[in-house]
């Protein structure tokens, strides 16, 4: 029995085939991808052509005594929610809305094709954000009264975007204002499209069987079906499908250099091993020290600022400078433990702790001393102990 006629859920998780291992202390990012059945594509005389077998769904148009007797609206949409760890995201893919009252008649048709501008996240050693939840929902809601529901989902997703100024990672600094975004979209499309019709579907899958899109189907899938008539749901004719997946897993947010099995790939490595060399080798101190953390508050935008406005950073450098022989060596490793502890703390990988060390150090060449002197500062340099 098809419990849910207006969307089919497909699993193409292949946990026999994982390739995931590599997301263990790295980082990723949430990517959705369409695959529109009514979407132009070229063809061999390469020419713009629609696909085969599709068909329109047409503006039709109520009489005008039909509209001024009685106000209709219909509306649906079709939004994906991913959930993991501090990283929480709610993407409307498909909104259609039709207002036909004394007015005139609106018609509102969204698509979002492929969604990819998201921010970072860290996929934590401890198996705590290797797990994501996907939510799919389908609202469909036909009423006697215009009030305007797809339209005013337009708007809601307009004001969230402006008042989150979207991070490049997510951080302890930024899980919040992440979180209200997420909150605010899924309150609107909850209470705009209510009174009918509600499917949904729900997935836990680990990060640790993923494996990438060039050897085979990854992810999973979602198909929305569209009832063809307005007054009637019977008989759906798909719409399109939503690939739900994650990027290649990449040591560092300081460069993009990835980890993929296909060698055709730009900017990729075989290994995670030969994908932080290649990070080790090509990032400044500069760029380290002025990535930005925040982009909506310049108080703490860069890791150098946040490091400058931490209580125990400058004593530690005026206990570097004040100190002689071991009492120095003592103060700068207890300052190189302190960054490597203050940047995983904003949950960031130890390797890019890492990378922020030694940019400190390279950044500062007047107030800190050679941090090879300290078994401590070399334990704690790790890949970036040997760059000059």
């Amino acid at each position: 029995m098809d419990l849910t006629p207006l969307s089919t859920y497909e699993d193409h998780w292949d946990e026999r085939k994982g390739e995931g291992h590599n997301f263990s202390g790295s980082y990723t990012r949430l990517v959705i991808r369409s695959e529109i059945l009514a979407n132009a594509t070229t063809n061999e005389a390469g020419t713009s052509a629609q696909a085969d077998g599709r068909q329109s769904f047409e503006y039709d148009s109520r009489p005008w005594l039909a509209r001024a007797l009685i106000g209709k609206e219909f509306s649906a949409n079709f939004s994906a929610a991913v959930r993991v760890g501090s990283f929480d995201q709610v993407v409307p893919l498909l909104t259609i809305g039709h207002q036909s009252n004394s007015s005139g008649e609106k018609w509102t048709r969204q698509v979002y094709h492929d969604a990819l501008n998201f921010p970072l996240f860290l996929v934590k050693r401890d198996g705590s954000a290797s797990i994501p939840q996907i939510y799919f929902q389908v609202k469909l809601d036909k009423t006697y009264a215009s009030r305007g529901a797809a339209a005013a989902l337009g708007i809601a997703v307009q004001v969230a975007k402006a008042l989150v100024n979207p991070p490049l990672v997510m951080t302890r600094l930024t899980t919040e204002s992440a979180k209200n975004e997420a909150r605010a979209l899924d309150f609107a499309i909850s209470q705009l499209f209510s009174n009918s019709i509600t499917e949904e579907h729900w997935t836990d899958r680990d990060l640790r069987l993923w494996r990438p899109a060039k050897a085979g189907s990854s992810g999973v899938v979602v198909q929305f079906n569209m009832p063809a008539n307005e007054d009637d749901y019977k008989d759906p004719i798909r719409v399109g499908k939503w690939r739900i997946t994650f990027e290649e897993p990449r040591p560092s947010i300081f460069s993009d250099w990835r980890v993929c099995t296909d060698g055709v790939v730009m900017r990729c490595k075989p290994t995670l091993e030969k994908a932080k060399a290649a990070v080790v080798a090509e990032v400044s101190a500069g760029e380290i020290l002025n990535y930005r953390l925040i982009p909506s508050s310049p108080e703490t935008s860069s890791i150098e600022s946040y490091l400058g406005s931490r209580p125990w950073y400058t004593t530690s450098l005026v206990a570097i400078s004040r100190g002689r022989g071991d009492d120095q060596k003592s103060a700068l490793s207890s300052f190189c433990n302190n960054i490597i502890n203050e940047i995983t703390r904003l949950e960031l990988s130890a390797f890019d702790a890492q990378a922020v060390l030694w940019a400190i150090y390279k950044g500062s060449p007047d107030s800190i001393p050679e941090l090879k002197q300290a078994d401590g500062c070399v334990r704690a340099l790790g890949d970036f102990a040997h760059k000059a």
